[in-house]
């Protein structure tokens, strides 16, 4: 069935993912407030710029938003290989079960043909382009407010 009923099936799953991501990073953001430390990478084609390795600021929540995006070429069979390899670090995680502690959490993979900024143009000239917005903080912080993981 082709996928037009924006309420149901894989539409609805994007709607109501899209909201659920939006209204999570709103909080972060609020959570993380006016001291957050802000750091942005510059690039192009030549000299890809990784995401930085440490951020100093502990989270300001215990499951703070993290977005990371990729555009770039790939041959179909790589394109393939890493979305497969992404799915299986889900795989992985389901296998874990719920746990009596701890929160309830939404990690998804999307991968798909074409930029974002221009979905619709599957094969358009593209450009390597990465565009990470993460309040995850400083690594090893994993419980918010300074209070180091377990």
């Amino acid at each position: 069935m082709p996928p037009v009923d924006e309420t149901a099936g894989e539409l609805g799953s994007i709607g109501r993912l899209s909201a659920a991501f939006r209204e999570a990073y709103e909080k972060s953001w609020l959570a993380a407030g006016e001291t957050a430390e802000y750091v942005a990478g510059f690039s192009d084609v030549d000299t890809p710029s990784l995401p930085p390795e440490e951020v100093l600021d502990p989270p300001a929540q215990p499951m703070p938003t993290h977005f990371d995006a990729l555009t770039l070429r790939l041959p179909p069979e790589r394109y393939r290989l890493l979305a497969r390899d992404l799915s299986r670090l889900l795989d992985e995680a389901m296998q874990e079960g719920l746990k009596e502690q701890g929160h309830v959490c939404t990690l998804a993979v999307l991968a798909f043909e074409g930029s974002a900024e221009q979905a619709s143009e599957a094969q358009g000239q593209g450009r390597v382009s990465r565009q990470v917005s993460s309040f995850l903080g400083a690594k090893g912080e994993a419980q918010g407010a300074g209070v180091p993981a377990p």
